[in-house]
């Protein structure tokens, strides 16, 4: 069963859900993307017309909670151990793999924290080296995903400029002038190859 999204003006108890539900996720060091779609859910809209009203409107009145909740965010994030994961290498005795910490080489080897026997040692190896890929993926796609985000935010710009300018009001706004925009263009070509 779809659900069938609204297009209507927006009411001040859906700015205000939307408001504190970008406020919450950022807060807990969600990002806002992540706040849209969970308030598309709940107001029945998408997410990218739910990230343009807080673009266009309500980021304005949140703009100190934001910043402290940006702040709170990144320290709440849960602590991930990708970090130490990715500083561990291997090591191989005769009979034995040993997990090393780069970092913290000046322990002696006989007390080295993990030892497992020869027949697991590939798989160990594997592990780590998969996990390592994984970590540098994870951060490729962090980085993609904050430079869309940026971009998404510059691209937002003009839109809401020309939006003030024609005096639009909201998205059905919008899509009516696309509309009328593509009726013209339709007409116009039309009109060229008649011409010809």
């Amino acid at each position: 069963m779809e659900k069938t999204l609204r297009k209507d003006l927006w009411k001040p108890e859906e700015d205000k859900v939307l408001g504190d539900k970008v406020i919450e996720v950022v807060s807990n060091g969600g990002t806002q993307l992540k706040a849209f779609q969970q308030v598309a859910d709940i107001v029945g809209r998408t997410a990218s017309a739910v990230g343009f009203r807080w673009n266009a409107e309500v980021r304005k009145q949140y703009m100190k909670e934001l910043s402290e909740a940006k702040r709170s965010g990144r320290k709440s994030k849960p602590k991930t151990h990708i970090e130490e994961i990715a500083k561990l290498s291997i090591k191989r005795d005769e009979n034995r793999v040993i997990i090393v910490n780069e970092e913290k080489s000046e322990f002696p080897e006989e007390k080295e924290p993990v030892q497992q026997k020869q027949e697991t040692d590939h798989e160990l190896e594997n592990f780590i080296s998969k996990y390592k890929l994984t970590i540098e993926e994870r951060n490729k796609l962090h980085y993609k995903v904050l430079k869309l985000e940026k971009q998404i935010n510059q691209l937002e710009i003009p839109i809401l400029k020309l939006k003030k300018e024609l005096g639009l009001r909201d998205e059905e706004d919008l899509e009516t002038l696309i509309g009328v925009i593509k009726h013209l263009r339709s007409i116009f070509v039309q009109q060229t190859k008649e011409k010809v």
